[in-house]
């Protein structure tokens, strides 16, 4: 039989095998993430943004309003006063909508700043295990590490992991602003680097850049090595965005062509506020992906150039959202879609025993070797998945002694992968297989 022919029966006996025991299925939700840069939001230390235009009783309204019509799931944001009684007030807004339950973290302000970010999180769909101060010159950057939140967690013990960053970058066009702009970022990828950070990773927020060429976003978005450092624009929208009306639909910046004393005026013709993706994250090689055409700017419809974002014919929201939002910040909210799919067991086979391996690749021989919790009596199987369920490889076990399993899988991409491996009595249970 020719070798092509081979490799192809044996991925169709893969499927079929793993379609008739019901071992492994997919679980799949979708998840919308939402940035806002909330506008001094209980910061009364600002010219001009008094309690009568700028206090949160004044705001909250459109923000109730604003979010009953995007209904996130997760909610990054940029300019919350430092207090933490303010901080709940968004939290309470989005508990009253009565479609999730929501939480935060208690804010961090390493930089001593009078505005931070925060995040809030549906409970009913991610959990919190982390969250960690990236110390950066002007303001802190936030990292929060969620989890998906599947039925079957507590029998599974297995899930998909967020990693969402969220910064504010220093505002201004003078070159010192782009310098600042600069080390704020080199903070981000060291952190990234020395902390190992691995799997999927979005960078959200106010970048306060004009051009993808700044060099805030050219160190982003360098080619390091490791794919986790490396963001990319979901949109590949890149340019010089300010002022250009080839980049219309993509501004964030300015809701209001005249200030009220506290918002910026200009009309829209900024993009500040961006989603960055990293390599995990654009590859669907964690568990995690982005919905294609989920990611847009609330409000702009593409032809609201220079002017402001409740102007006639805008109809890409409802007329009293885009009120809203004209009095309530002067950014818009971006959104995107995140698609988590994960292995579930469904069904085992009675004479199978589930059990937890311990596995590494070694790029070098080519080769997945690892320790299983029961003495070798019979060759194995392993089929490699991606994570949408796709069979990539399907490998023997080769003689080792005791505990010891190697399998020969040839050259892998860089990448997260699902390892299932069984035998004729043995079923061990999907272990999660990074390779770097």
């Amino acid at each position: 039989m020719p070798i092509y022919q081979l490799q192809i029966s044996r991925l169709l006996k893969a499927i079929v095998v793993c379609w008739l025991l019901g071992v492994q299925a997919y679980a799949q939700d979708t998840l919308k993430v939402m940035q806002y840069n909330l506008t001094n939001y209980g910061n009364l230390n600002i010219p001009g943004c008094t309690a009568a235009i700028n206090g949160v009783a004044i705001k909250d309204p459109y923000l109730t309003t604003i979010l009953s019509y995007t209904r996130p799931d997760i909610l990054g944001v940029n300019e919350m006063v430092r207090f933490e009684a303010t901080a709940d007030r968004p939290k309470n807004i989005l508990n009253g909508l009565g479609y999730g339950v929501f939480s935060r973290d208690r804010l961090l302000n390493n930089a001593n700043s009078d505005i931070v970010n925060t995040l809030y999180y549906n409970t009913n769909k991610v959990i919190l295990k982390s969250h960690t101060a990236i110390n950066a010159p002007v303001r802190t950057i936030d990292h929060f590490k969620l989890y998906y939140k599947s039925g079957d967690l507590a029998t599974n013990r297995d899930t998909a992991f967020i990693n969402i960053l969220i910064c504010h970058l220093k505002a201004g066009s003078a070159p010192s602003d782009s310098t600042s702009r600069r080390l704020m970022a080199d903070a981000v990828v060291n952190y990234l680097t020395t902390n190992r950070v691995r799997g999927a990773v979005i960078m959200q927020g106010d970048f306060n850049c004009s051009s993808s060429a700044e060099p805030a976003l050219t160190r982003l978005m360098a080619r390091n090595t490791w794919g986790p450092v490396r963001f990319s624009d979901p949109l590949n929208a890149l340019g010089t965005w300010t002022s250009n009306q080839i980049f219309a639909q993509y501004h964030t910046q300015s809701s209001v062509v005249t200030s009220n004393g506290c918002l910026s005026s200009g009309g829209l013709d900024d993009r500040f506020d961006l989603f960055l993706a990293n390599q995990y994250l654009l590859r669907d090689s964690n568990g995690v992906s982005i919905v294609p055409n989920s990611y847009k700017a609330i409000g702009n419809n593409g032809r609201v150039y220079n002017n402001t974002v409740n102007v006639s014919g805008n109809n890409s929201a409802p007329a009293n959202v885009l009120s809203a939002m004209v009095n309530f910040s002067d950014h818009l909210p971006i959104v995107l879609k995140l698609r988590v799919n994960r292995p579930v067991i469904t069904s085992l086979d009675s004479k199978s025993a589930v059990l937890t391996p311990s596995f590494r690749y070694n790029v070098a021989t080519q080769t997945i070797s690892g320790t299983i919790p029961t003495a070798l009596d019979q060759q194995l199987t392993m089929t490699l998945c991606n994570s949408a369920g796709q069979v990539l490889r399907v490998a023997k076990s080769e003689e080792t002694a005791d505990n010891q399993v190697t399998f020969r899988v040839g050259d892998m991409p860089t990448g997260a992968y699902w390892a299932q491996i069984s035998g004729s009595t043995i079923l061990i249970k999907p272990t999660k297989l990074f390779i770097w």
